[in-house]
């Protein structure tokens, strides 16, 4: 049969046409297999606003982080996936933010609750912003302590001022002679994870009315048969972390915590725990005890709490 010129046209149209749409179903078959938001991310993230293409280089300057928010009711938690500015990609210490309020004593729901993980919730919101509050405190006292030895050692002499406050630091930590290396010795933090620990050991998460009516939550003793008793929480927790820091029983967890320190490492709380041998009469198993609920609840994540405020807002 004998096509005409016009019909001819018409024909070998239509064909290129279905042809053309073939390829371009094909191609875009093909892009959706290989496409996922991730690779899109990506691609975006690396064009360079000022260009209208891709480098195919990768720039020093250009980064992304990558962030996951948790919130919970009380704490802001930030955890940094992808370290910033690293070409190698780790995980970052979880960063928990906690408002600067201090409860006077343990909710007395504590008591009561028997929902566990919002009971243990609402012990460590009442308790971690006391031990926060005076590590604060103590890295302040030890950051000067560090700035006077260090004038000392260069061979200068310290003002009137400056010794004053130096022996009244000697009165504070129990040292009758004064000595630089002690000082710093005592004058250091206790970790919130072997703080908390400690406080759910003696007091059951705050269930025992002993640790809530007479804000002793970590067990200390007057004597053999009576427990220390305080008029706040606040007094509780200083309290428990001066003890830490000069009683004589507690030497060796000082003496742990300065060789991390000359090691270049943050006092680690299951090391610390070796130290706390007299601190029950249980001994090894009390130490062994403390270890299992920092791992077991992941307490370790509240070393690296801040407040979300300043000290000077």
């Amino acid at each position: 049969m004998t096509r005409t010129p016009q019909k001819a046209f018409k024909h070998f149209f239509d064909r290129s046409f279905i042809v053309a749409i073939s390829a371009m179903v094909a191609i875009l078959y093909g892009v959706t297999l290989r496409w996922t938001p991730e690779t899109f991310f990506l691609s975006v993230s690396t064009i360079d606003p000022n260009k209208s293409k891709i480098n195919s280089a990768p720039s020093q300057n250009k980064t992304f982080m990558l962030t996951k928010k948790i919130n919970h009711s009380r704490d802001h938690v930030t955890e940094d996936v992808f370290d910033k500015y690293s070409p190698v990609m780790h995980k970052k210490p979880t960063s928990t933010e906690i408002p600067r309020v201090f409860a006077t004593h343990l909710p007395v729901e504590l008591g009561i609750v028997t929902n566990i993980k919002n009971k243990q919730e609402m012990f460590v919101a009442t308790l971690l912003p006391h031990i926060l509050k005076y590590n604060e405190d103590i890295l302040a006292d030890r950051t000067y302590l560090s700035r006077l030895k260090r004038i000392v050692d260069n061979g200068n002499s310290l003002s009137f001022e400056q010794r004053l406050w130096l022996q009244d630091l000697a009165k504070r930590y129990n040292i009758k002679r004064l000595s630089f290396d002690e000082l710093l010795k005592r004058v250091d933090i206790i970790p919130p994870s072997l703080a908390l620990a400690q406080a759910v050991v003696e007091s059951g998460w705050g269930g025992c009315k002993y640790a809530r009516k007479q804000n002793s939550p970590f067990g200390l003793m007057r004597d053999k048969t009576r427990l220390l008793t305080f008029d706040s929480l606040d007094d509780g927790v200083g309290t428990y972390i001066k003890t830490l820091n000069t009683h004589p029983a507690y030497d060796s967890l000082r003496r742990i915590r300065a060789q991390q320190r000359q090691d270049g490492v943050h006092p680690c709380s299951l090391k610390l725990a070796d130290g706390l041998i007299y601190y029950s009469t249980r001994r090894q198993a009390y130490i062994r005890q403390l270890k299992q609920l920092i791992d077991l609840h992941s307490l370790k994540k509240y070393d690296h709490a801040r407040f979300s405020t300043d000290l000077r807002s």
